[in-house]
């Protein structure tokens, strides 16, 4: 007997571009909910034009960066320009359990597809917006990308060198962030509605979600009026606490040692166990004022060896360690290969395709990455069709007049504008 999937039943509709609202709709797509995403060939995700590309050769349908974030999930092209595209976009929106937006402040309001609209035919809607700022506030109408929310929590001021300039950490940080909080918003969401009968609406802001990352440091600032200090890899309560270079080209390995007893043991695998002793490095307080020696002392042993042997002789020793894994190791992890982290999916361009699968695992209702994220429009028939009740010449009427979108739409190969 084939296992009912957690989220099968619940029909979600998407509003969504680039990483925040794409991501929130895969882990509810991946657990079985119904998934439509609204695109127009007219209007192209951004995400669709950024790399990496199948070989190498840019096309809005080659994209790996947007595929990764839409499997299985329908979309239709729907031409939100035109009052025919409206109207399938508003009954596709009373059709779904959940609204996922996150678009400018101020778009869904002027298609009347808002909260306050949409609520009032359906009260049991649930609805999640997600913007740089929130939906209120003097600053709720500014725009921008991921590193923008990072940089105004304060996270690009504390990342990097303290003799540098800031940087922002690996890329747009925000964006693999702020998908954790709107997808446990909407599960409590639900399960309110399963107690109530009612709906929801969800204001979700990138920055303030940005912002809680940095609890500790804000907390120190609060209470003794510390300003965190960008300081590279090191840290208060950890000595030595780094990323040390191993034989080989370009390898490195991530050492963290928290107590004097994990000290002295480094300095026994180190072959220096007289160096516990040494006054210099004796104490945390110590090793913090002689970092610059300690972490050239670490180096200076972890070089001469394999950066997977560091990891081992360390971890048996008691001692937090990890080697830098590149893309190559992540598809060769025995551990996460053994937990099925990786689904691999045939798309229509592409071809076979990685895709990571949520990252839990569900003892009675496993879960993953179910098809390969669709072509723009390729679900219209079905979408129209299947859920909406619309025969095909209602849906052939549909492109003639426009309200919905083609390949031959697109102008040069990137968007209309």
């Amino acid at each position: 007997m084939q296992t009912r999937l957690p989220l099968e039943g619940i029909k979600v509709i998407e509003f969504t571009s680039t990483a925040v609202g794409p991501i929130i709709g895969k882990y509810l797509a991946d657990c079985g909910a119904t998934v439509v995403r609204l695109e127009s060939h007219k209007r192209l995700d951004v995400l669709r034009f950024a790399g990496p590309f199948k070989d190498r050769k840019p096309g809005y349908e080659r994209s790996g960066y947007n595929a990764c974030y839409n499997s299985s999930k329908y979309t239709a092209s729907v031409n939100l320009g035109t009052p025919g595209g409206l109207a399938i976009a508003r009954k596709l929106v009373l059709w779904s359990d959940i609204v996922i937006e996150n678009l400018k402040v101020g778009m869904m309001s002027k298609w009347k597809l808002d909260y306050a609209n949409t609520s009032k035919l359906k009260p049991e809607l649930i609805y999640l917006s997600s913007t740089q700022q929130g939906q209120t506030g003097p600053h709720a109408n500014v725009v921008g990308w991921g590193i923008m929310p990072a940089a105004l929590a304060g996270m690009v001021e504390i990342c990097g060198w303290a003799d540098r300039d800031p940087v922002s950490p690996s890329g747009s940080y925000p964006d693999w962030l702020v998908p954790r909080f709107g997808l446990t918003l909407i599960m409590a969401a639900l399960l309110s509605r399963k107690r109530t009968g009612k709906g929801l609406y969800m204001d979700v802001s990138q920055f303030e979600c940005t912002l809680l990352m940095l609890a500790p440091a804000m907390m120190d600032y609060f209470s003794n009026g510390h300003d965190f200090q960008r300081r590279g890899n090191r840290v208060p309560y950890a000595a030595p606490h780094g990323v040390f270079p191993c034989s080989g080209d370009d390898n490195w390995v991530a050492v963290a040692v928290t107590s004097d007893a994990e000290w002295q043991a480094l300095c026994r695998v180190m072959g220096k166990a007289t160096l516990a002793e040494d006054p210099k490095f004796v104490t945390l307080t110590a090793r913090k004022q002689n970092e610059d020696e300690l972490d050239e002392i670490v180096a200076q042993w972890t070089m001469v060896h394999e950066a997977v042997e560091v990891e081992r002789i360390l971890q048996k020793a008691g001692i937090a360690a990890s080697y830098v894994k590149r893309c190559t190791d992540l598809f060769e992890d025995a551990h996460l290969n053994a937990r099925g982290h990786f689904t691999y999916l045939n798309h229509p361009v592409i071809g076979k395709h990685a895709y990571e699968n949520p990252s839990f695992v569900l003892s009675r209702t496993p879960v993953q990455a179910r098809w390969a994220a669709p072509l723009v429009g390729q679900d219209n028939s079905f979408v129209l069709g299947e859920l909406l009740g619309m025969n095909e010449e209602e849906i052939s009427d549909a492109f003639a007049r426009g309200e919905l979108t083609s390949d031959a739409d697109v102008v040069y190969g990137q968007a209309a504008r």
